[in-house]
């Protein structure tokens, strides 16, 4: 049995690709509670944080001869999901995309969501997206947990307020980027992190069409 440390970048999924495990196989050993409490996700893991991989076990199977068997483990290859959005907060629908992930190129056309699924290796830590006139560099894993200053910079840049150059620190951006997701929430324009700002992000990072009910009800220099 193995104690891992959290690096960034990864994930339970890529560690159980490397392993031979299914993830949440991984996820759910009763060491590894602790840390399931912790997070939201078994993908979503601070730097620093210690994950048990158990050691591999020996299954036996009693099938019948002369037929053919397929064995696949859940949960590999991972399932990546993304939501595109325009400047205004509107989801980037029914448009077409080019993914390339490793070098290898995925091609499809964003729902009426602009939410995009594929199915890409547990190993895959980079890759770029194509969409309209948009070329972004996607980081597999990166994302950190909410609870972390990290995850929430993180959080405000993909719903369009930057401040990752602040990098877990508490710099102007960051307070920047704040008071403006406090001013088009209705919350006070403290620049904090107070708990119904964390709620809030937290809930329009996850749900889709939230952001752009807000913008568009917004003042105009918003």
């Amino acid at each position: 049995m193995n104690k891992l440390q959290i690096n960034p970048g990864d994930t339970v999924a890529r560690i159980a690709g490397a392993t031979g495990f299914a993830p949440d196989t991984i996820w759910s050993h009763p060491d590894n509670a602790q840390l399931k409490d912790q997070r939201d996700h078994m993908d979503v893991l601070a730097a620093g944080d210690h994950l048990t991989v158990p050691d591999l076990t020996v299954k036996s199977l009693s099938l019948v001869t002369g037929k053919r068997y397929r064995f696949r483990l859940k949960g590999v290859p991972m399932r990546f999901i993304l939501q595109v959005l325009d400047a205004w907060g509107n989801p980037r629908s029914e448009r077409s995309y080019r993914l390339v992930v490793d070098g290898d190129p995925l091609e499809g056309i964003t729902d009426e969501n602009g939410v995009l699924r594929h199915f890409i290796p547990n190993s895959a830590r980079t890759g770029r997206l194509f969409l309209d006139e948009l070329e972004l560099e996607l980081a597999f894993g990166e994302l950190e947990p909410k609870s972390t200053l990290l995850g929430v910079q993180q959080r405000l840049s993909n719903l369009g307020f930057s401040c990752l150059a602040d990098a877990g620190k508490m710099g102007r951006d960051t307070v920047l980027a704040l008071q403006r997701f406090q001013r088009l929430m209705g919350l006070p324009e403290t620049g904090e992190l107070d708990d119904a700002t964390r709620r809030s992000l937290d809930e329009h990072h996850q749900q889709v069409g939230l952001l752009a009910q807000h913008i568009s009800s917004a003042e105009p220099d918003l």
